[in-house]
């Protein structure tokens, strides 16, 4: 996908991942893979976490939701939509 590069050190595992965005905060989000978008979500609600809005989806990429920790740190769901 053009502006995202991700790097791991085997399939699966887990991967550090940058994207260019100019008009994106400065800084990182820590970024959990999940393989169902609404299950999670729906378990994190019933949790107590409030979501930053609803899911994003990039068509046949991936479909992203935002929210934050007590600290008010940024982190982001992200479910994978291309074939492995």
């Amino acid at each position: 996908m053009p502006g995202w590069v991700e790097y791991a050190h085997a399939e699966g595992a887990t991967a550090v991942g940058l994207a260019e965005q100019p008009d994106a905060p400065k800084g990182g989000v820590v970024v959990f893979k999940v393989d169902d978008m609404d299950a999670a979500r729906q378990e994190l609600t019933r949790r107590g976490v409030q979501f930053d809005g609803p899911t994003e989806e990039i068509p046949g990429v991936v479909r992203l939701a935002k929210f934050r920790d007590p600290s008010g740190n940024l982190l982001q769901l992200a479910q994978p939509l291309v074939p492995a």
